[in-house]
C-alpha cells in the first residue's frame, strides 16, 4: 500500500523527491500512474494497547520561572508545569514577520530575566517584557549582503546571554539587556537546528548534518561531529536542538544516526539508526531524525520519520524497547510514562519501563473527517496542570486527559501554530504562524 504524505511532510521535502501527483499542480485532472509505485515511507504497524497496562500516575505540577532553551532545558524533559487555571489571554503583540511555507516560523520562544525572546521569519530577535508583552528591543541578526531565506535555527539563554542560530550560517551572542550583539560565529552551512547549551559549550546542527560546538563566553570554535552517512538527502530543513544530561550530548540526523557524545570532547560513545527499512541508498529514504531527543531518567527517547521509536540507555546505548511508530515530534516525558505523538496524527501513552501503551487517541486529522479533507497537523504535547496541551495548524488548542487519553475541551488561537507551547511563570505562552506571540494567564 502506497503511504500518504502528510502535507508539512510534503512541503519540507526537496523538490525532486515530491511524488509526481504533488509536484504537477498544473493539470487538474487524476493521471494515471505509470510503472511500479513505489512508498515513500515503510507502513508502520499500530501501536497497540496493552492488555493490562500500567495505571498512569502523575507527579505534581512544578512552576518555572523560566524557560532558557527550547524544550525548556538541555534534556528536553519538562515534566508538569504549572500554567494557567483557565486559558484567559492577557496580552498578545506582533513580533515581525510570519512563516510561510518557503519560510516557516519554526524557532521556539525562550524566557528570561523577566523577558520572552521570539525570533521571526527573517531572523529578527525581539525581546517583550513578560508582565504585558511592551516591547523592549528588536534586533536583526541577518548579515549585510544575506540573500538566502532564514530556514532553521532557534534561540538560547545562558548565564546572561542569548544564543541565535540563523539560516544565515550564523551563531550570533546577544545581550538580553539591550539587544546588542556580543559576537557573531560564522557556520560551515546553514543552521538546522537550536543551540543546546550545556558543560560550557553551545551546540548546532547545520543543514549538511555537521554538527558544530563553541564555547559559550567567545564563540571559539571546539569539537565538531559529522552526522552524515555518504550523500543522504535530508527531507526537512529544521530538526530538534541535541539533548544534553550527565556529560553527554544525544543528536539526531538525517540518516538516521542517533548518536550520543561526550559533551567535552565529542568522542562517540555510541551509535544507533533509526532508519527507514527502505535502507540509507535509497533516494526516498526519508528516515530523519527531526524531532528533537528527549533525555529521562537516564534513557534516551527518540523517534525518527522511518518508523522507529526507540528507548536507549544512556550511557551503555543498549536498546530498552522499540515500537514501530514515524514522527517528527517530541515525546513529552513526566513521570514514569511518555506521551508520543505520530506522523498519523495518533497520541499515545507509553510506560518508560518496558514500552507498554496505555491508551492510543487519534486526533482529529481532518477539518471534514467524512470527506477527509483539509487535514490537520497537531504538535508536540506538553504538560500543564495535569492536562496535555496540544496546538495545531487550524488555530486550535486541544487539552487531553493524560490519564484517559480523552479530549476533554478545544480553545481557539490568534492563528495557526507549528509548535509546542512553553510554559513559565505561571504563563502559557503562544507563537502562532503568523508571528503572533499571545500569553495566557
Amino acid at each position: 500500500m502506497t503511504k500518504t504524505l502528510g502535507r508539512r511532510m510534503a512541503l519540507m521535502m526537496p523538490i525532486g523527491l515530491l511524488p509526481l501527483s504533488l509536484a504537477s499542480c498544473g493539470d487538474a485532472k487524476k493521471a494515471t500512474a505509470i510503472g511500479v509505485q513505489i512508498p515513500v515511507q515503510p507502513e508502520t504497524s499500530p501501536l497497540e494497547v496493552a492488555v493490562n497496562p500500567p495505571k498512569i500516575t502523575m507527579p505534581a505540577a512544578v512552576a518555572l520561572r523560566d524557560w532558557p532553551q527550547s524544550l525548556c532545558n538541555p534534556s528536553h524533559a519538562a515534566g508538569n508545569m504549572s500554567g494557567p487555571a483557565n486559558l484567559g489571554q492577557s496580552w498578545h503583540v506582533g513580533i515581525g514577520a510570519g512563516g510561510g511555507y518557503r519560510q516557516p516560523l519554526a524557532a521556539s520562544p525562550i524566557v528570561a530575566e523577566g523577558k520572552i525572546f521570539a525570533m521571526d521569519a527573517n531572523g529578527k530577535i525581539t525581546a517583550v517584557k513578560g508582565a504585558d508583552g511592551t516591547q523592549v528591543w528588536r534586533t536583526d541578526t541577518k548579515p549585510k549582503h544575506a540573500t538566502e531565506l532564514n530556514i532553521g535555527g532557534g534561540l538560547a539563554y545562558h548565564e546572561g546571554l542569548i544564543y541565535v542560530s540563523t539560516g544565515y550560517s550564523e551563531l550570533v551572542a546577544i545581550s538580553p539587556t539591550d539587544g546588542k550583539i556580543i559576537w557573531r560565529q560564522k557556520l560551515d552551512f546553514p543552521a538546522r537546528s537550536a543551540p543546546a547549551i550545556g558543560n560550557g559549550l553551545v551546540a548546532v546542527i547545520t543543514q549538511n548534518d555537521l554538527l558544530m560546538t563553541f564555547l559559550v563566553k567567545t564563540g571559539t570554535p571546539s569539537w565538531r561531529f559529522v552526522g552524515k552517512i555518504m550523500d543522504q538527502p535530508a527531507s526537512v530543513s529544521v530538526i530538534g536542538a541535541p539533548a544534553i544530561d550527565d556529560g553527554i550530548l544525544v543528536a539526531g540526523f538525517s540518516s538516521g544516526t542517533l548518536a550520543a557524545l561526550d559533551i567535552n570532547s565529542g568522542t562517540p560513545i555510541w551509535e544507533k539508526s533509526l532508519a527507514s527499512s527502505f535502507g540509507q541508498s535509497n533516494p526516498l529514504d526519508f528516515s530523519d531524525i527531526a524531532a528533537a531527543p528527549v533525555i529521562y531518567g537516564g534513557v534516551v527517547y527518540a523517534i525518527s520519520l522511518g518508523g522507529s521509536l526507540q528507548a536507549i540507555d544512556l550511557r551503555s546505548g543498549a536498546k530498552v524497547w522499540e515500537h514501530n511508530a514515524a514522527g517528527n515530534q517530541p515525546v513529552c516525558a513526566v513521570g514514569k510514562f511518555i506521551y508520543v505523538l505520530t506522523l498519523e496524527q495518533k497520541l499515545v501513552a507509553i510506560h518508560q519501563d518496558d514500552g507498554l501503551v496505555c491508551w492510543s487517541l487519534d486526533m482529529p486529522a481532518y477539518k471534514n473527517m467524512k470527506a477527509k479533507t483539509n487535514p490537520i497537523q497537531w504538535n508536540a504535547p506538553l504538560m500543564v496542570n495535569n492536562l496535555l496541551l496540544l496546538t495545531n495548524d487550524h488555530s486550535e488548542l486541544a487539552y487531553v486527559d493524560p490519564f484517559t487519553g480523552t479530549i476533554g475541551a478545544t480553545a481557539r488561537l490568534f492563528g495557526p501554530s507549528d509548535m509546542t507551547p512553553i510554559a513559565a511563570g505561571y504563563t502559557l505562552i503562544i507563537l502562532t504562524r503568523n508571528a503572533t506571540l499571545a500569553a495566557y494567564s
